[in-house]
Parts: structure tokens; sequence; C-alpha cells
């Protein structure tokens, strides 16, 4: 199959741009002319990763403090009516390394009229970077962040394998609850505790240009001269200094063999999750473990599923699966068996990662792959805004070292080989993994 990657490039050139502003602001633009259409994102490139311990939840708490008053809108109720009047999405998430707000329409497209769009954009931008940081404003949203806690803890009274998940969440990233799924918004503790001066000191240091990404998508040509205004709108954002993260991910979470075992309440069958570290998400060579986790455990042609289900009748459903985060990935084998059988099942796991190793699978599966996963890898390139993520993620190497980009990904996974999966599973499935079994 063959891409054109000079056309590629041709469009980006045509239809992208990447502005950095003199407050340090990122502004990544892709025109797509004639729709009258427009959406976008911005992101606070800081996180529940940028808190001190004794903080955490803070920069959740900041994210629900846009909801308040604002400098342009000190009437809360009139800036919320305007925003439904003109079709703008209210919504906010905060993650480990970034604080991601709409600046889309409500609706299943995201793409709003340009007009609307604009006066959308100075309403988030309103919100974002002049919130009125007040005692009566924390006080309110306080009692909301409460109510979102409380929700919180009826969902892990309700989950019987909430106290297991944690538990391996900490084996695999430490103490520190920024990592910890669902835990951002910090505990009923840590909030009381914050006063008004904690979050305007947080909010001067890190809600600034220097570490904020506006990412547009649409018609930015027309009667609203989207382009033009842009710059003026996002210009008043205050400048400051780039943040770095107090705490990372582990590189090495773990080495050896390393089994961690949790109660269950059916003792008679053992869950079992087994995790290599491997290559970090955003590799290069993020399509090889694809590839390589395809042919290990995913579908009825895989090692895994022959070895393990058809050959040994260890259980109905084996699979691997390839995941991870900026500075280190994982691929997980899942499945369950009879507690007497464990020790087999984990040979014969073993004895499917050696035949992956030595190459002793059927090479039509590489083609099977690439039929099965090219064609959503080349129906994004007929997409609007897939140029606005290639220059996202170029920006994203060039600031905070991300490893590679969407057609770097596309030109390995054109390329992949047997050779290419035999090689990195013999450098990536060692001895070094986590064995969780919940029995």
């Amino acid at each position: 199959m063959n891409i054109d990657f000079k056309d590629l490039e041709r469009q980006i050139a045509e239809r992208g741009k990447i502005r950095l502003l003199e407050n340090g602001l990122a502004l990544i633009s892709e025109h797509v002319p004639g729709s009258g259409l427009v959406r976008g994102r911005m992101t606070l490139c800081v996180g529940a990763a940028y808190e001190a311990p004794e903080d955490h939840g803070i920069m959740h708490f900041l994210e629900h403090m846009r909801f308040g008053e604002s400098r342009r809108y000190p009437v809360r109720d009139e800036r919320m009516l305007l925003s439904a009047v003109i079709g703008l999405k209210i919504d906010a998430n905060t993650a480990p390394f970034n604080i991601t707000y709409p600046v889309s329409g409500g609706n299943d497209s995201g793409y709003m009229l340009q007009g609307n769009f604009l006066q959308g954009l100075r309403i988030v931008t309103d919100m974002v970077f002049f919130p009125s940081l007040t005692e009566e404003s924390r006080r309110r949203e306080l009692a909301v962040v409460q109510q979102e806690l409380q929700s919180h803890e009826r969902l892990i009274a309700t989950d019987p394998f909430h106290d297991n998940s944690r538990a391996v969440e900490q084996r695999m990233y430490g103490s520190n609850p920024a990592f910890w799924k669902r835990s951002s918004f910090g505990s009923a503790a840590s909030i009381e505790r914050f006063t008004v001066e904690q979050l305007r000191a947080y909010h001067e240091r890190f809600f600034v240009g220097n570490n904020t990404l506006v990412e547009i998508v649409g018609d930015l040509n027309g009667t609203a001269n989207v382009a033009s205004e842009l710059e003026d709108v996002l210009r008043e954002v205050p400048s400051g200094r780039t943040a770095e993260p107090l705490v990372v991910y582990p590189e090495r979470p773990y080495e050896g063999r390393e089994a961690l075992f949790l109660p269950s309440p059916t003792p008679s069958h053992a869950n079992v999750e087994i995790y290599f570290q491997v290559l970090p998400a955003h590799s290069p060579e993020n399509p090889t473990m694809m590839l390589l986790s395809y042919i290990l455990g995913n579908g009825p042609n895989s090692l895994l599923f022959r070895d393990f289900r058809e050959m040994k009748g260890l259980d109905y459903s084996v699979k691997s699966t390839f995941d991870g985060h900026a500075k280190t990935g994982f691929l997980k084998i899942t499945y369950s068996v009879a507690s007497e059988r464990l020790d087999e099942s984990l040979g014969v796991v073993d004895a499917s990662i050696a035949k992956l190793q030595q190459g002793a699978f059927n090479d039509a599966l590489v083609d099977a792959f690439k039929a099965a996963h090219l064609p959503s890898l080349l129906a994004r390139l007929q997409t609007p805004g897939w140029v606005k993520d290639e220059l996202t993620e170029r920006y994203h190497v060039a600031r905070f070292g991300k490893e590679s980009t969407y057609l770097q990904r596309l030109r390995t996974a054109l390329n992949l080989t047997k050779q290419d999966v035999v090689k990195t599973a013999n450098e990536a499935l060692g001895e070094d993994r986590l064995i969780v079994v919940v029995k």
C-alpha cells in the first residue's frame, strides 16, 4: 500500500499552522474552508502531577472555580445563559498532566457557528484565566466537589474490585495518588484545607500562557474573520514560567518476576493479569507493539488463544493488550483459570511467548493485522482535524519530548514485518514482569 507522504506534508503546510504568541501560548489551527463552522479545545499542560502532595486535588478544585464569576462576567447566571444561547458546551477535565476545556458546541460534532465560536472562546478564556477567586465562590465550589467525592465513594462501595485495582496502581505507580484512576479530585480532608490564598497562588503560577495550548479546526476565514480575531482574544492570557511536574511515572516499576496476590470472593478461580514493561505508548514503534499484542493474544488466530483455550482448555477468554504513558508502556495478558491450574497456566504463557520470540507463528498474521488496522489509520486522514492533531503531536515532541507523531507511526505500520515482531518480542518480553493473581 502506497501513501503519498509528500502530499500529506503539502496539506499540513497549506491548512495547518502553529503560532507561539508573545505570552508563550501555543495556537495550533487547521483551516477547513467553506463550512462556516469551527470547534476547538484549550489545554492547560499542567494537572494533578504538578501539585504538592499536601495539596492533592487543588488543580481539580481550580478547574471547578471556572464555573463561578469572572472578570468579564461578574454575574454567573448571565454568563451561563449566554453560553447556552450561543450553543457553547460547558465542561472540563483534570488529569495528571493536563486540564482540558472544550471550546465547542454542545452537539455530537462539537462545531459552532463562526461568530458563536469567537464569543465562546472569549467566555472560556475569561473563565479559565480570570476567575473571581473569592471566599464565596470557594465555599460554593467546595460543596460541589464534596458532592462529586461522595458520588465517587458510593461507586467505590459498590465496586468489589476497587481495592484490588488500587493495590495494583500503588504497586505500579507508587504512593502518589495523582496517577491513580478517578482520584484527581483529592480527598474530603485535602479539599477542606484549601484557602483562597492557596487557590490564587496555584492559579497565578500555573494558569499562564506558557502552559497553554489552544487547538482549533474549522473555517477560519469567512465573514467572522476568525483567524484575525483569535490571537487578539488569546493575547489577554497572562504570561509566566513554564511549569515542570513534581512527580513522574516510574520508568522501571518492577524488575524480575514479581507476584502480587490479592483476595477474591471466589477462591476456586484465579483472575490473572501479567504486566510486561515495554515501549512507551508514544514510541515510533507503537505499531510494532500493537502487532505483537495482536499475534500473542488478540483473537482466535493468536498464540494464546490456540495454546491456552483450544489446546489446554484453561480459559474461555484470554487476551493481551498494549497501553502505557509517555515514559513507560505495558503489555498486559489477562485471563481467569481454576486455582489448581494456576502454575500450569503460567507455563503456557511462557511457551506462547517463546513461540513469538522464535518466530513460530504464521506469517499471514502480519498481513491480517494490517488488513484489520490500517483502514482506520488511513480513514483518519480523510477526517477534518488530522492536520491539527499531527501539528499538536509535533509540538509535544518539541516541547515535552514525546517520541513520535501520527505520521511517523503510520510509516512504521505500513512497513511492519515478521522480523520486527520477533526482534521486539525478544527485547521487551523478558523476565521483568508483574504477575497479579486474585484468588
